[in-house]
């Protein structure tokens, strides 16, 4: 039904219309929110989605080049080399370094942080390293911020169902409008008709 439309109407002023805009940045829009969502909390719950995880930097260790806040991307390697920066599980949480020293015989890798002075007390290992930073960002970091606190849940739920409640009162007040007007159409053709008549 929709290419028969296109088929037998002008495109170019489909196309400008407000209702082909809407379909386009539904179409374009939703998947891309869907998808952020599903990311977010797939990487809350430490599950890598093609071996990505997103993870939030908490401390400044590697200050200027990430600082505190900042959210970045990462993604697991089958081998690692001196200067790349990772993030790796320790006992209370994650740690985002740059690697300084690599022993595969004894599979122990150093880290230090660029703004620290001395490097990390003690070496890891291979398995315990969640991937290599491929992507520092910050606007896109602030979204999945909002998007785990629940009260962004309660307010974006508040104003779909605002938006909805306007929407379905339009759609009401417009369909009284053609309604009236259907009347005064009809009321006129039986005055025009009953003048015939006389």
């Amino acid at each position: 039904m929709f290419l028969n439309y296109l088929w037998y109407n002008n495109i170019d002023e489909y196309l400008l219309s407000g209702d082909a805009m809407k379909k386009i940045g539904s179409f374009l829009i939703y998947p891309i929110i869907i998808f952020l969502i599903i990311f977010a909390l797939l990487s809350n719950l430490n599950i890598p989605v093609f071996g990505f995880r997103l993870f939030r930097i908490g401390a400044n260790s590697m200050a200027p080049y990430i600082k505190k806040g900042d959210y970045i991307l990462v993604h697991k390697q089958d081998s690692y080399k001196v200067g790349d920066v990772i993030t790796f599980k320790v006992t209370d949480g994650y740690v985002t370094n740059r690697i300084i020293s690599v022993d595969e015989e004894n599979d122990a890798i150093i880290t230090k942080g660029d703004a620290n002075e001395e490097r990390d007390i003690s070496s890891i290992k291979k398995e315990s390293i969640s991937g290599i930073l491929t992507y520092k960002f910050k606007l896109l970091g602030y979204v999945y911020y909002i998007l785990y606190k629940w009260e962004t849940w309660v307010i974006l739920i508040v104003l779909y169902l605002l938006a909805d409640k306007i929407d379905f009162t339009k759609k009401k007040k417009k369909k009284k409008k053609e309604e009236k007007e259907e009347e005064k159409d009809t009321e006129e053709d039986d005055d025009d008709f009953i003048e015939m008549l006389k």
